[in-house]
This record gives structure tokens, sequence and C-alpha cells, in this order.
């Protein structure tokens, strides 16, 4: 049970970044689209869970946790290579918007300029990145850990305290949701892919597939439920779950500063490595976690909601076709090595 939830709290922690952990995500991709959206919030969930399921299985199967190696398993070399690129723009994607968010943290707590928190997130993610994938992965399980338990507690505390009753209008339109399990899992199969290495065998893979889908669900309706409440109803800002816990005082504010921060470290890790594994074998690995902290810096100061709203849904639009394929790849690569 140890093995599965440290794997299951690191994977968790890959998915929950700044924009999960804001609350900015679930406006842009569920509230907006009002109640029917709850579908794409248990849409998604399901397919996080499919995913990590197929990608650790074959790993597991395979005895690998390099992700290059596993997709060569299961789609020809010209596929690799264009889903290789799509990854790697959108991990450099989330690390620009981890720095993003982090400037707009401090900046709405303590007054402190944007660019020098996006400078700030950006040389702690190099300092992680140096230190190595395994230890990386290790220190995502035991922050995905407190995230995952912070971020419920907050949702369960803001419902107890909510000051409004109705939910957003009605509208028909969930076709954005889609693509939120799509640009999550873009990147998503490199941590798996490594966190395979940590479990036994196959029933420890599914059983660790389950437990994060659980949490990712718990979390998304939480947020879904709490800003359903009040979006339209108050300004919510960049980062609406942190506007929320300042209107309960400025110590919950702080602590869920401190939430924010640390899922923006490792989302940041966690995207940072995907990166890192498609440039080294062409510029080398120091200087590759120095290229990617770098444009996570020059982009960071981009604006945060600017930047969820346009390169995550692009992204996400291709990457849901790609989940889908290398699911549909890893399963019947699993059922022909069963025969």
């Amino acid at each position: 049970m140890k093995r599965i939830f440290a794997a299951a709290f690191s994977y968790a922690a890959a998915l929950v970044g700044a924009g999960f952990a804001s609350g900015q995500e679930i406006i842009m991709f569920f509230v907006r689209y009002g109640k029917w959206s709850i579908a794409g919030i248990i849409f998604s969930a399901v397919m996080f869970g499919v995913f990590a399921a197929a990608v650790m299985e074959v790993c597991i199967n395979r005895r690998t946790d390099d992700y290059s190696y596993f997709l060569s398993g299961i789609m020809p070399r010209g596929i690799q290579k264009v889903f290789a690129v799509l990854s790697l723009i959108f991990a450099l994607s989330v690390v620009c918007v981890m720095s993003a968010c982090f400037g707009e943290t401090l900046y709405m707590m303590l007054g402190i300029e944007r660019w020098i928190g996006a400078a700030a997130m950006s040389g702690a993610t190099a300092v992680i990145l140096l230190s190595g994938r395994k230890s990386a992965l290790k220190m995502n399980a035991v922050i995905g850990a407190v995230i995952v338990i912070g971020v419920s507690a907050f949702g369960f505390y803001f419902l107890g305290y909510r000051e409004h009753q109705a939910f957003s209008n009605f509208t028909e339109s969930v076709v954005s949701a889609v693509s939120y399990p799509g640009y999550n899992l873009l990147t998503a199969g490199a941590v798996l892919a490594g966190l395979s290495a940590f479990l036994r065998d196959v029933k420890e893979a599914r059983m660790c597939a389950i437990a994060s889908a659980v949490m990712m669900f718990i979390m998304m309706a939480l947020m879904w439920l709490i800003l359903s409440i009040y979006y339209n109803k108050i300004d919510l800002g960049e980062i609406p779950m942190l506007t929320m816990a300042l209107r309960q005082s400025r110590l919950c504010g702080l602590v869920y500063s401190v939430l924010i921060s640390a899922a923006v470290i490792t989302t940041a890790v966690s995207n940072g490595l995907c990166a890192v594994e498609f440039i080294k074998p062409y510029i080398g690995e120091k200087l590759s976690v120095m290229m990617v902290c770098v444009i996570g810096f020059a982009f960071g100061t981009a604006g945060f909601s600017r930047l969820i709203d346009t390169a995550y849904r692009w992204c996400g639009y291709a990457g849901i076709i790609g989940s889908i394929y290398i699911v549909i790849k890893s399963f019947k690569f699993l059922k022909n090595k069963e025969k």
C-alpha cells in the first residue's frame, strides 16, 4: 500500500499544477459551461486512471522506466516523433505557466514583482532537475500527499462556509472539457514510466491507477462545486481558489498560497523532466535543464490565465487524441503478450 499510494500521490502531483490548484483550469474548462460540465470531470478522472494503468502495465511488462522506449514499442517511429514534439512543446508551456503562477501568487500575497517570482521558480526547478529523476519523483510523492489532502480539506471548508446557493446558468456545451485530460496526459506518460519502477507487478499498477483517479475526481468535483457557486457573482481574480481563501481570512490565504506553491513546483519539475528527456540526447542534460528553465522564466511573465486559455486548450485537443491512441495501443500490446 505504501508503494501504491506513493506512486499515486506522485502522479497526482504531476497533474495538480498551478492551473488546477488555483481553480483557473476548473473555471476555463468546466464551470463556465454550467451544471452538465460535471460529465467532463467524470470523463477526465476516468481518463487519468485508464491512461495510468495502460502506461504502467506496459512498462512493467517490458521492464523499463524509459518513456521513449515505451513509445517505441507501441507506435511507429513517425508518429512517435510527432508525439514527442507535441509533448516537448506542452512541457515547456507548463513550465512557463508554473513560473507565471508563482509570480502571481507572490504578487497577491506579498506585493513582490511578478518577474521576481518567475525567476525564483525557474531557479528552484533547475536545482531539483539537476538532482536527478529518482530524487525528483520521490519529492513529488511527499509533496503530492500534502497537496491532495490540503486541497480537499480546503474544498470541504469552503463548501461549509459558502455565501451563495445557486449554481451558474445551464448550458449544454461540454466540448471544452474533453481537452482538459488531453493536455495533462501529454507529458504525464514520462512521469508514469518512471513511477512504474517503484511498483512490483501489474496488480499494483492497476490499484495505483484507481487510487489516483479517485483522488483527482474528489479534488476536481469539490473545486467545481465551490467555483460554480461563486462564478459570475464575485470577482474571482487570476487565482480563484486563493481569492476564496482570502475571503475567509489572511491566514487561510497564506496556507492556501503554500499549497499552490507546492503544486507549482511539483508540476514544473514533472514537466521539466519530460522536456529534458526529449532534449538531452542533442545538447546534454545540464544544458537541457538550463534551457528549459530560461524558457520558463522568459514566457512566465505573459499572464497566468492567458497562458492557460491558449497554450493549454490547443495542446489539449492534440493530447486527447494522442492519449487515446496510446491507451488503445497499450492494451493491444498487453493482449498480444497474453496470447
